[in-house]
């Protein structure tokens, strides 16, 4: 059975042992980057990005071929009208994504954002997953 140190990865993927946020992940490096935990049990790995200020809403999760990609995009003030005296935009994004252990099951991951908590439940199998070509999670 494969293990986090073993994984292999190309230039834009990073294994969960391996920084989340290394810089040439991001499409903008002066984006920030949001703290991750990641643990693993007997039954699975769970993954935990501290992400205030967005929403279920905001996050596109995605498993293709054995990558998890994570995504999100938060904006306020989306309006342009009015006579603005001073306007400071909010806007956060993030994209991270690493290669899933060969004993992870795609079609078996969960996903949900609560109160600022954004967490990735991969449960394990002892069988080598099933790679889908491309499958969105549902978040909770």
């Amino acid at each position: 059975m494969d293990t986090l140190a073993k994984n292999t990865k190309l230039p834009k993927e990073r294994s969960m042992t391996e920084n989340f946020w290394d810089i040439d992940t991001f499409e903008n490096p002066d984006e920030p980057r949001y703290p991750v935990n990641i643990r693993e049990t007997d039954s699975k790995y769970e993954l935990e990005v501290a992400v205030p200020n967005f929403r279920k809403k905001d996050f596109k999760v995605t498993t293709e071929n054995g990558i998890l990609s994570i995504m999100a995009e938060c904006s306020k003030n989306k309006s342009k009208t009015g006579n603005y005296i001073r306007k400071e935009f909010s806007h956060a994004s993030f994209t991270g994504s690493f290669r899933l252990p060969e004993n992870i099951a795609e079609d078996h991951i969960l996903a949900k954002y609560r109160k600022g908590l954004f967490a990735i439940s991969l449960k394990k199998s002892d069988q080598q997953g099933k790679l889908l070509k491309k499958h969105l999670i549902k978040i909770r």
